[in-house]
């Protein structure tokens, strides 16, 4: 079957539809996604757009509630981390006091982020109100660095406990092998062309007609399909401490407005990990 190229838009967010399932602690989990009765306040920071208010109490259930009033809301984000904030640094411990601390927009200023699952079912972890853990990374695919800020739930609240620094291949858990090679696959056209597999399943909206196009594309075909992924940062949500053992990724991504994004499914074939199938 022979397709004309389309022309895509990559709508999408860090990350994070990117860095589950559960275990019995409720923190581990297969993927990489807010305040009670009463409200915490109504202090509001100015952004571009409408100015954000605290959320209520029951906004902790999801983090992706949390975090859209802590990237937007400057009193209410100072609330919210546990000062003094460790900072890993070369293995050291750099503490930031309240003083110090800086208004951090993470990924809401970004136009794309990602998330990373590895199974279909492991993307409704985001809606899931037993996590107790999130990371959200900031990813330097050029230097394959990254800045992990560390969430978890303390007392009923999500916190930010911690933030660490250093290189994707060092990351202390199962999913840094794939982070690493994502990081190439979206910087090196070459890398790229070496790593989809023969036959690449597809769907994707033909802009010109508003029509789903849906079958195969050979290795071959892929440069006409594929999408421009962000290179100079990729901002990442991980929901959960650790993936369990599988040979499926699923890149979700999306943007902070919430329009719909790309999907893409890598599979580890051997040492490698190919991609398998796209849909935007």
């Amino acid at each position: 079957m022979q397709f004309r190229q389309l022309p895509f838009l990559l709508l999408l967010c860090f990350l994070l539809p990117a860095c589950g399932g559960k275990q019995t602690d409720t923190e581990d989990t297969d993927s990489i996604a807010v305040a009670d009765s009463d409200t915490i306040g109504l202090d509001t920071i100015e952004t571009d757009s409408v100015p954000v208010a605290a959320p209520p109490k029951k906004a902790d259930e999801l983090f992706d509630d949390f975090a859209y009033a802590f990237m937007r809301n400057k009193k209410f984000q100072l609330s919210r981390i546990s000062f003094p904030l460790r900072n890993i640094v070369d293995g050291s411990n750099e503490p930031i006091s309240k003083r110090q601390w800086r208004h951090d927009p993470l990924y809401s200023e970004r136009d794309l982020y990602i998330t990373v699952n590895s199974s279909r079912q492991a993307t409704a972890v985001a809606k899931d109100t037993s996590i107790n853990y999130v990371a959200i990374l900031e990813i330097k695919p050029e230097t394959q660095t990254v800045k992990q800020y560390h969430f978890n739930r303390v007392n009923s609240s999500w916190m930010l406990t911690e933030i660490s620094h250093g290189f994707v291949a060092d990351m202390a858990e199962e999913n840094a092998d794939f982070l690493d090679f994502y990081c190439k696959f979206s910087v090196d056209g070459e890398f790229q062309k070496h790593h989809v597999a023969e036959m690449v399943n597809i769907n994707v909206l033909d802009e010109s007609t508003g029509e789903n196009i849906e079958g195969s594309i050979n290795a071959e075909q892929w440069p006409d399909f594929a999408p421009e992924l962000p290179k100079d940062e990729v901002m990442c949500v991980k929901y959960g401490r650790t993936f369990h053992k599988s040979s499926q990724r699923i890149v979700s991504i999306s943007a902070p407005s919430g329009d719909a994004g790309v999907t893409m499914v890598f599979n580890k074939r051997g040492s490698d990990w190919l991609l398998t199938s796209y849909e935007n």
